[in-house]
């Protein structure tokens, strides 16, 4: 019943602040650019939300769970490439007076290298975090509610297809907000209740071998062989952080 209750709160929530910031016609810098007046809070929530979602909650974990401290590798790079993006590519866009990537690469290049780099980009974003997303969502609401995974899915991007098509990116922003608010209070919950049952850290720690807490790994290792991650992660982090849409925008 508390699980219940809790999930209507969210989504009334999240329904309510979009339709909030739906109101009103808008431009196209307030669709886009949120009338580029968003303070630095806003901006960092969103950055937060956009960079920690559910599919982190569930797949990084699982991967953190299974391989180890190695995996924190691509949060930690976040960090240069967000100052990357803003020192070297936001000034790039904002002198070419773009607000979206695939707008500066049809300017840089042509309108069919904008087609395949929108395509490209759409078919990664679903294929890389949108089904992830979205399972996790229908599966939160299955457990609790009973609902069909499916229908469930539907509706979800539904509401937010709504509210996202009709207040662009300020609906965006402070929807990301309340999510950023609720991801952080809810690890760490998640996190005391999680070293308590392991006993603490240091119990924890005794029950796993050392290379578990290894960040860099030999060469000969699988999933992050130290030379992969120096040269393969940045090109998947400007990627993410430098082109992708909503991080720009």
């Amino acid at each position: 019943m508390i699980d219940t209750v809790v999930l209507i709160i969210y989504f009334s929530l999240i329904i309510g602040i979009g339709a909030y910031f739906s109101r009103g016609r808008k431009t196209s810098e307030d669709y886009f650019l949120a009338g580029k007046n968003m303070n630095w809070l806003v901006v960092s929530g969103s950055l937060l939300a956009v960079g920690i979602s559910s599919e982190h909650l569930i797949s990084l974990t699982a991967s953190g769970a299974s391989r180890g401290l190695a995996i924190a590798h691509f949060e930690w790079l976040a960090g240069l490439m967000v100052l990357i993006l803003a020192w070297l590519f936001v000034p790039i866009y904002s002198r070419a007076s773009v607000f979206t990537a695939p707008e500066f690469i049809e300017q840089r290049y042509n309108r069919s290298t904008r087609f395949i780099f929108s395509t490209f980009t759409i078919l990664m974003y679903i294929c890389t975090r949108m089904t992830v997303i979205l399972f996790a969502g229908g599966w939160l609401l299955h457990q609790v509610l009973g609902w069909d995974i499916m229908t469930t899915t539907v509706v979800i991007v539904v509401l937010t297809g709504v509210y996202t098509i009709a207040g662009g990116l300020k609906a965006v922003m402070y929807t990301d907000v309340a999510g950023a608010i609720i991801l952080v209070v809810g690890t760490i919950v998640l996190t005391f209740l999680g070293f308590t049952e392991t006993g603490g850290f240091a119990d924890l720690k005794s029950h796993l071998t050392p290379e578990f807490f290894s960040v860099l790994k030999p060469l000969t290792d699988a999933d992050f062989p130290w030379l992969g991650v120096l040269l393969g992660a940045p090109i998947i982090g400007i990627w993410y952080w430098c082109t992708d849409q909503m991080v720009v925008q």
